[in-house]
């Protein structure tokens, strides 16, 4: 093993040390907002090793954030590393790419946000569903229909300025195509499963 794969693993058990040292949720979620986005970039790394040792702290990091549902994820930060496209070049040997791993963070985290944040990131969610796979188009849909219920929209329809609306989708005809589509699925459940939509997006990721 070369000397960049140990030092990375050096870096890896250090995190490890962190989380077991962290007693409460502020400790623990400090760790994941700062460690979590750069751990899941080393999926990349070329040494088996290394990327053994990320699926390990993973799996151990996925026990801790599910047992404090109080703790707040990196999700915006996570968005961005979810659009880069060098997320999406590189997959794992079982198959899996970079943003298969981001999404599922994006999706334990972002029903947990505040509600005023959950509006605020809606058009990031929309724009990143973009060219991506359709089952994690579906995740990014599901959590976001809950959410533009609390949006605030213009209420002057004729008001064609770019920032009457939080959604600039002039220039993204396969994107509001998509929106509308599930929307139209969303219309036509039995009355009572749109609830039941709140109720998923909530445990999305658990």
């Amino acid at each position: 093993m070369n000397m960049a794969a140990q030092d990375e693993l050096n870096q890896l058990e250090r995190v490890f040390l962190r989380l077991g040292h962290a007693e409460t949720d502020d400790q623990l979620q400090d760790i994941i907002s700062k460690f979590l986005p750069p751990v899941l970039l080393k999926l990349s790394s070329v040494q088996e090793g290394v990327r053994k040792k990320v699926m390990e702290l993973l799996v151990h990091l996925n026990k801790r954030i599910k047992s404090r549902p109080l703790i707040q994820l990196p999700v915006e930060t996570l968005l961005v590393q979810y659009q880069d496209p060098a997320a999406a070049s590189f997959v794992t040997n079982g198959g899996f790419s970079l943003q298969n791993f981001t999404i599922i963070y994006i999706k334990m985290g972002y029903p947990r946000l505040e509600v005023g944040k959950q509006c605020e990131l809606a058009p990031t969610l929309l724009t990143a569903m973009e060219g991506k796979p359709e089952p994690q188009q579906d995740s990014l849909m599901h959590l976001l229909i809950p959410s533009l219920y609390h949006m605030k929209y213009p209420k002057d329809s004729s008001n064609t300025s770019k920032m009457a609306s939080p959604f600039i989708l002039m220039e993204k005809p396969k994107t509001v195509q998509l929106l509308l589509e599930f929307m139209l699925d969303v219309l036509l459940m039995p009355y009572g499963s749109v609830g039941r939509l709140r109720c998923l997006s909530k445990g999305h990721g658990h």
